[in-house]
């Protein structure tokens, strides 16, 4: 299941049903979409921040008991130190 689609789905049918009962005009209803799609991308930012931080502990004190998931995600979010110092490759 996709949270986000389900997520998007429930929303816009919210904004459509207070659109009805608020009578809102189109652009109400594209800056509502347009701040729960922001407040989306920033959770899940905020997510994607703890799932690292919970891996990279886990590495440090257990890393026998890290899933091949786990290890996968983790390999993937790491980043050359050049790239971080701005340096070219």
């Amino acid at each position: 299941m996709n949270y986000r689609t389900e997520y998007q789905k429930a929303l816009a049918r919210a904004i459509i049903a207070e659109r009805t009962v608020k009578k809102l005009e189109v652009s109400d209803i594209h800056d509502k979409w347009v701040s729960a799609m922001q407040r989306i991308a920033e959770l899940e930012a905020q997510l994607a921040h703890k799932q690292f931080e919970i891996d990279n502990l886990m590495l440090e004190h257990c890393p026998d008991e890290m899933t091949v998931e786990q290890l996968d995600r983790w390999e993937s979010c790491q980043v050359p130190e050049a790239a971080i110092k701005g340096e070219e490759s």
